[in-house]
């Protein structure tokens, strides 16, 4: 992906390589300021506290709160190479902390659309999608993903969990045997 030339120069690639380091949502990214990221901290993060939304009528903004409300704006630990790729993206592009990490060729909001459908493209092209008899690309499906594994809870908590539905007696827990599914 990172050969053509088109992907590099739009940051569709760096717009990808950032939605699956953090599995925030296309308008939470694209909405993203370089005031909202801390790339040099000892824990790199990013905070989302906007999406860029399309007005019905036309025209887009940045919405003041991610799709959750208020309550949605949260703060992301980045993954090494997530934080490799925006810091080179810093680096090669001027920016003032109020400008868009990924804007438009124009400096303006990018079009979440677009950006959905650049990805989609993208994707074909280079046949990283999951099966070609299935959609090409879904966003939803790298976030889920990403969002799991960065909440899943250690083994040993599970295994306390355990431990107290069998001292309860407690058969509706997921890891009893009999919930499991059998092939």
């Amino acid at each position: 992906m990172r050969q053509d030339e088109q992907t590099v120069r739009t940051g569709i690639a760096d717009l990808l390589d950032t939605l699956l380091g953090t599995g925030c949502r296309i308008g939470e990214a694209l909405a993203l300021k370089w005031k909202h990221l801390d790339l040099d901290g000892p824990k790199p993060s990013v905070l989302i506290d906007g999406a860029v939304v399309r007005l019905r009528g036309g025209g887009m903004f940045i919405q003041p709160h991610p799709k959750g409300g208020p309550n949605g704006k949260r703060r992301l630990f980045l993954h090494n190479w997530t934080v490799l790729r925006l810091a080179a993206r810093r680096a090669l592009v001027a920016h003032d902390p109020e400008d868009l990490v990924f804007p438009s060729a124009r400096g303006t909001l990018r079009d979440p659309r677009n950006a959905r459908k650049q990805l989609e493209r993208i994707l074909t092209t280079t046949r990283i999608h999951r099966n070609p008899a299935e959609p090409a690309y879904r966003p939803q499906d790298r976030r889920h993903t990403t969002g799991r594994r960065r909440r899943r809870p250690p083994v040993r908590h599970l295994h306390r969990r355990r431990s107290a539905w069998q001292h309860r007696g407690n058969h509706a827990s997921p890891l009893h045997p009999a919930n499991s599914r059998r092939t």
